[in-house]
């Protein structure tokens, strides 16, 4: 029984070669049969394992038949020794392994021929695919996702295009040419695809909208029309046969496929219509008021060359299209000064005309008020007119000594005691950086021949812009100048009537020197608001001063912002001789010390060393930080000792610094506020009380852009503004002339207007910030009764200008 069945698996392991393979010599004959000719008896030694090989049995083989090339066979009745064990190979003809077919398949490398055995597609050589347990080649019928097909039998290069809910990559997948979310899908009308019974996108055949002119057709009933070409398949319009048909509104105008209709023709609805305007089944011409965007307008019934401009947030293409002359992203906007575009009445970007700030140098203008400078030249911003043609005081500013001495700063305007009864408002407005330089007031003085009394001001100029009656008088045209001559009688240092301070006290010097660069002092009120005048600005009001000075809001002690009552040394000081700076380039420095007041008498008397500050030194010959504290507890002042400490005794006015040379920068960047001259403002703050005859101060106006302006009129007997004498200031008893005004003309003056040796009263202006010498450095500092006409070496002035 077991010969048998040994038999059996032989055979039917011989017979699966032969069918891989073709078998070529003969057929396995089972034992016990008559086998045919060529035939293999099935007998003697077996093909079982190695485990069974050997073993003794009736039919010749092993004990177990054997199943691998391995069982050699074995002793036993029915034959000898089956010699050594065979070791399975993808080449011995039999399928053993776990080959899927004869010597391919599985393990080995390979693949089996069509119809062969497999168990999977890596079974088979290409182009055969494993279907159903046997190799076979690919189709698109067989049953199979195979050959590159998206879905079973569909899609891909070679099968034909999937129907709805097959699986696509793209639209050539799928028969409706719709491949979605990597599904067919079924035809609609507005997929933008030519599909379904379509004979053109989403137009025509049997479920689509009728196809317009030029649009593919098979048949008439495709076309809107109802045109199709017979020879080009196309929809062809019925727009030119002077008819009205098809879906015509009017002759040859309007539907879906003809143009637009002029006025007066047919129509269903605005779309027919060239102005997009149906009336009562008549179309209506275009106009800037039918609520319909036409014409040329670029939103409704604005904007474009025929209608009106358009409000904000409506469409245009150029600012011109709008009533805010500002177009920014084809919408209209509310015109800025600060939107980077050139806009409502600019005359460039965010400047000019009359809302926003005054221009830069080398911006467009349209006039001086454009101009932050004033001066409009050709169309374009010029500098001030005193620092034009550069030089010495002009282009030598700053402590590089290289800066504009003409740069204006433009400082934000604000309020100081909101809700208090002393709350004061400044405009914005311009602020220059430096103080007024010896050679912007030569290059002045040169431009107007030197004699400003021939070439004054105009009534009202120098004006500021909010304040009424704040400009020149033509009364005020004899206290100028009228030669350099006259101009040295004043500023030079004449002991009788020049520059208070004695000799070599004044910066100015007659013909142009070094000097130039320093700041100009010595120069009375007149002089200098004609100066401010004629380069394009006006005396700042005391007001504006302040603003600049104690940062705005920010109410800074000291306009360089050191800590209240701890001014810092270095901050009146040029980078030299501190730690971290250079040498300064004379040994021989002045040593300095700090001082603050006892509450004691005036002077040094009233003075004790600060011993917060340690000794500094001071570079002579050039210039000094020198002052009393004259105040109850103030720590703002400095004294030297050395030779020439005295600004009285300075050669060459070395107590007067260059501006900008220190480091007092203000908060906005305004150099020198505190530390180099006192400097003069609009303001008037003097009168004389008449019960005393004494001269009294009045205080710091209130509201928004005020200045006290109540000026005397020296020519109306020499009365106050109630009608009172003015005798001559007496606040300082024992020297009633204290505050009287030095004759000016000297033996030049000649005119009937001038001035003879008699003291008079023009009432007095007020002096802002900390000089070198005698004022305190703190910016609440005031001094509101300096007479107009009195020429001092510690008094300066800057201008300020229009925002």
């Amino acid at each position: 029984m077991r010969s048998r069945v040994h038999i059996l698996r032989a055979s039917f392991l011989v017979a699966a070669v032969l069918v891989a393979c073709g078998g070529t010599s003969g057929e396995t004959v089972p034992s016990g049969e008559e086998p045919a000719a060529g035939a293999t008896v099935d007998g003697g030694s077996g093909t079982g394992s190695a485990e069974d090989g050997g073993a003794s049995g009736s039919d010749g083989g092993g004990t177990s038949g054997g199943d691998a090339a391995t069982d050699a066979g074995g002793s036993g009745d029915d034959g000898g020794d089956g010699g050594p064990p065979v070791v399975a190979t993808c080449s011995d003809g039999v399928q053993n392994q776990n080959e899927t077919d004869v010597d391919c398949g599985g393990a080995c490398a390979t693949k089996c021929k069509a119809l062969a055995s497999c168990a999977g597609d890596g079974d088979c050589a290409a182009p055969a695919v494993c279907v159903t347990g046997i190799c076979a080649l690919a189709t698109a019928k067989n049953g199979v996702k195979d050959n590159g097909e998206t879905d079973i039998d569909c899609g891909g290069p070679n099968a034909p295009p999937c129907v709805v809910t097959k699986a696509c990559v793209d639209d050539a997948d799928c028969a409706d040419k719709n491949c979605l979310f990597g599904i067919c899908q079924a035809p609609t009308n507005g997929d933008g695809l030519k599909n379904g019974t379509e004979t053109d996108v989403d137009c025509g055949g049997n479920a689509a909208p009728k196809c317009i002119a030029g649009k593919s057709c098979k048949v008439a009933v495709d076309c809107l029309d109802g045109v199709c070409d017979a020879v080009r398949k196309i929809c062809t319009s019925r727009c030119t046969d002077k008819i009205k048909n098809g879906a015509e509104t009017g002759v040859d105008c309007g539907g879906p496929s003809c143009k637009k209709c002029d006025a007066g023709q047919t129509c269903l609805s605005g779309n027919d219509c060239a102005s997009k305007v149906c009336n009562n089944g008549t179309c209506a011409a275009a106009s800037c008021n039918d609520g319909v965007r036409n014409q040329d307008e670029t939103d409704v019934d604005c904007g474009g060359a025929l209608c009106g401009k358009c409000a904000t947030d409506k469409r245009c293409l150029v600012a011109g299209d709008c009533t805010s002359a500002t177009c920014i992203g084809a919408t209209c906007k509310l015109a800025s000064c600060k939107n980077g575009v050139k806009d409502g009445t600019e005359t460039d970007v965010d400047c000019g005309g009359a809302s926003c700030a005054r221009c830069e140098t080398g911006k467009a203008c349209t006039a001086s008020s454009d101009c932050a400078l004033g001066r409009c030249n050709g169309g374009t911003c010029q500098g001030a007119s005193s620092c034009g043609g550069g030089g010495n005081g002009k282009n030598t500013c700053g402590q590089g000594g290289n800066g504009d001495c003409c740069e204006t700063i433009p400082v934000e305007g604000g309020t100081i005691g909101n809700g208090t009864a002393s709350e004061w408002t400044v405009a914005p407005y311009r602020l220059d950086k430096y103080e007024i330089t010896v050679g912007r007031m030569r290059a002045f003085l040169q431009a107007k021949g030197w004699n400003l009394r021939g070439n004054p001001p105009a009534a009202g100029a120098g004006a500021h812009a909010s304040i009424p009656g704040s400009g020149w008088q033509s009364g005020w045209n004899d206290r100028l100048p009228v030669s350099q001559a006259n101009v040295l009688a004043r500023v030079g240092p004449n002991p009788n009537f020049g520059c208070f301070g004695g000799p070599d006290a004044s910066t100015w010097t007659n013909a142009s020197s070094v000097n130039d660069q320093k700041a100009a002092n010595c120069f009375d009120w007149y002089t200098l608001f004609s100066f401010c005048e004629w380069d394009g600005g006006y005396l700042p009001t005391e007001r504006e001063w302040q603003w600049a000075a104690q940062g705005g809001t920010e109410a800074r002690t000291f306009a360089f912002g050191s800590a209240p009552g701890v001014p810092k040394v270095t901050d009146f000081l040029p980078a030299c001789g501190n730690p971290g700076d250079p040498a300064c380039a004379d040994p021989n420095s002045y040593v300095g010390a700090a001082y603050t007041s006892t509450g004691g008498a005036l002077g040094f008397a009233g003075q004790k060393v600060d011993a917060a500050y340690p000794a500094f030194l001071q570079p002579p010959g050039q210039y000094v930080v020198h002052g009393f504290c004259a105040f109850q507890g103030e720590r703002a002042c400095f004294s030297f000792n050395g030779p020439n400490a005295s600004g009285a005794n300075a050669p060459n006015a070395s107590h007067v610094a260059p501006p900008g040379s220190k480091l007092d920068i203000g908060r906005w960047g305004h150099a020198d506020m505190t530390g180099n001259l006192i400097e003069w403002v609009l303001d008037n703050s003097v009168n004389v009380d008449p019960q005393t005859s004494r001269q009294k101060t009045r205080p710091a106006c209130v509201g928004t852009n005020c200045a006290n302006l109540d000026y005397v009129d020296y020519r109306v007997d020499n009365l106050d503004p109630q009608g009172n004498v003015i005798l001559g200031d007496r606040s300082f008893p024992g020297n009633p002339a204290f505050w009287r005004n030095f004759r000016y003309d000297g033996a030049n003056g000649t005119g009937p207007n001038d001035l003879n040796a008699q003291y008079h009263q023009d009432g007095g202006r007020v002096m802002r910030g900390g000089s070198w010498e005698l004022h305190a450095a703190a910016v609440s500092s005031r001094y509101a009764n300096y007479p107009v006409w009195r020429a001092y070496y510690a008094s300066g002035a800057r201008c300020a200008r229009p925002w």
